[in-house]
């Protein structure tokens, strides 16, 4: 297998691997509450910035489950790729990591807000509390053994 098929199959498998975690989780992967699981992949990025395609892919397919129809297909994956650049480019750690809760937060925020009539410092501090939760928590407690890992830096590095 060549290298170009070889990374296109291993972004397929991302953007897959995220979509099958959204559905999975699809009760608690929408709306202002939401805690999406597949976020936690984002980490990948930090292993090699390449693999932002498959997260990005991922999003866009997975958010066509949502009830905000093809604006959160296109602003959901807006959210997700500020908060890919953030963390590719903030290079204390903690920061980084924070990245997804603070562009999801505000962007995600203020589209519930807009098509669902929410509370606006309600929707950005409920999304941004539980991207929390399941991005920089996780990260900060496993984030060093996923980046370190010799097999994870093989596979998607």
């Amino acid at each position: 297998m060549n290298t170009t098929t070889k990374e296109l199959v291993l972004q397929a498998f991302i953007a897959g691997l995220y979509v099958a975690l959204t559905f999975a989780f699809q009760s608690v992967s929408f709306m202002a509450e939401q805690f999406r699981i597949s976020e936690f992949l984002l980490i990948l990025v930090l292993v090699h910035p390449k693999n932002a395609l498959g997260i990005l892919v991922g999003t866009a397919l997975a958010n066509t489950l949502s009830a905000a129809g093809p604006i959160d297909i296109v602003v959901g994956t807006f959210a997700t790729y500020v908060a890919i650049q953030m963390m590719i480019r903030i290079k204390i750690k903690e920061v980084s990591y924070l990245s997804p809760a603070i562009a999801n937060g505000v962007i995600i925020g203020i589209m519930l807000t807009v098509l669902f009539e929410l509370p606006i410092l309600y929707t950005m501090g409920s999304v941004f509390v539980s991207e929390v939760i399941v991005t920089f928590v996780p990260w900060v407690l496993v984030g060093n053994l996923i980046l370190k890992n010799e097999t994870i830096r093989e596979i998607f590095g």
